[in-house]
């Protein structure tokens, strides 16, 4: 709810989610009556959550089930902390995404290279991918450690999940592992139990905002 150059954090993360054009429906799932009355007020649709939750995308699951939507929809998962987040990276994962629909990828994200002096923020999630573009492991921590030299760029993680209704219900049963309790990171209970997780590297980053300090920053961006 904060505002960002004079509007609501949430009113930018849905007016630029809606740009991408391959989407039917875009829906804002929170548990806040407050986020809620902000989204209808600019035309949006909003859906207040029953439960708890312990990550946006079992927040999300939870949603589709009261919606009744069926297994084979496929949710493209934005967090609402992505101001910044480009309609044309979205448009991207979703093509890929279905393009690549029948391997062994439940699940896909997106990635950016962002270099390495801009990257030491804890609350910037760093990965690494094998030569297939699939995920090794997400960290808060600097990955890969350069021994000998510091690498130029590492890849950060951006806030966006595509994936199946059927899948994230596979998802919420699994239970959370040791890393992602460890590192308080979603997507490695993915990893964890053995499922795939495609990434696509982005042209254009989408800074997350944690602390006050980073609203400026959106700001200056913005600017």
């Amino acid at each position: 709810m904060r505002l960002i150059a004079g509007k609501p954090m949430i009113q930018w993360v849905y007016e630029r989610t809606a740009q991408c054009s391959q989407l039917s429906r875009v829906i804002v799932a929170t548990d806040n009556q407050r986020i809620i009355d902000c989204v209808h007020q600019i035309g949006g649709e909003a859906v207040l959550s029953e439960g708890e939750f312990e990550t946006g995308s079992d927040r999300i699951a939870g949603v589709a089930e009261q919606l009744g939507l069926s297994d084979d929809t496929i949710i493209l998962n934005v967090q609402g902390d992505q101001p910044l987040i480009h309609p044309q990276s979205l448009s991207a994962l979703v093509d890929k995404f279905i393009d690549n629909k029948d391997k062994a990828n439940e699940m896909a994200t997106l990635g950016y290279a962002l270099p390495f002096k801009e990257a030491q923020s804890s609350s910037i999630v760093k990965m690494v991918i094998d030569y297939q573009q699939y995920a090794l492991y997400f960290s808060r921590s600097i990955i890969p450690y350069g021994r000998d030299e510091q690498p130029k760029y590492l890849l950060s993680h951006l806030g966006v999940y595509i994936y199946s209704f059927g899948f994230l219900k596979r998802f919420r049963q699994l239970e959370s592992g040791y890393l992602e309790n460890l590192e308080k990171l979603e997507q490695l209970r993915v990893l964890e139990n053995g499922y795939k997780i495609q990434v696509m590297m982005s042209e254009y980053n989408s800074p997350e905002v944690d602390v006050d300090e980073d609203i400026e920053n959106i700001e200056q961006l913005i600017e």
